[in-house]
């Protein structure tokens, strides 16, 4: 009984934060801070963010500006990993780039 109270508390949580950062990409502007990074251990859950964002985003234009500013996050993900000589995480960034801009000339054609 109590793990499925935590469970549903975890997805409650997990929506919330997802619907907050929705609201705060929408209001930001692109800057040169890559934010988090692949070398650090909550990447994936940001990343995971990101999609449960672009999920919950429903108009098809907004969608693909969301995708082309997480690929431009991952540029500059790259860019942070090859100045501090972290090849390993910079292909792990470009990758995912990779990923994102294929997903985003597929739904912009």
């Amino acid at each position: 009984m109590k793990r499925r109270l935590v469970f549903k508390l975890f997805i409650i949580l997990l929506i919330s934060t997802s619907l907050v950062i929705a609201q705060e990409e929408s209001n930001q502007k692109i800057d040169d801070d890559p934010g988090i990074t692949p070398d650090s251990p909550v990447w994936g859950i940001d990343r995971a963010l990101e999609r449960i964002s672009l999920a919950l985003t429903f108009d098809n234009q907004k969608k693909e500006e969301k995708r082309l500013i997480h690929a431009k996050e991952r540029l500059l993900e790259v860019k942070a990993m090859l100045e501090e000589k972290n090849i390993e995480d910079a292909e792990k960034a470009e990758k995912a780039h990779e990923i994102i801009i294929n997903l985003a000339k597929a739904n912009i054609e």
